[in-house]
């Protein structure tokens, strides 16, 4: 690497460290909510696909019950 591009790369560093100290326009509390409402959309997603897997494996089972039942006694 060359003294060049060393110091590109050490000029882009101390940008994105600089960048990234900058203070946030947004207050804490502020970010703490957003976080704790998509969080919260989130795992209410995720319960409602793993309600719906449950749900239909259950019915799923109960069918394939019912289906051996009556195919037995024939």
């Amino acid at each position: 690497m060359s003294d060049q591009d060393k110091q590109q790369l050490e000029t882009y560093i101390k940008r994105l460290f600089k960048y990234n100290s900058v203070a946030s326009k947004q207050s804490s509390r502020s970010r703490i909510n957003n976080i704790l409402s998509r969080g919260l959309h989130e795992l209410a997603l995720r319960d409602i696909i793993l309600f719906f897997g449950a749900l239909i494996t259950a019915m799923y089972m109960l069918f394939n019950s019912i289906a051996k039942l009556f195919l037995k006694h024939r």
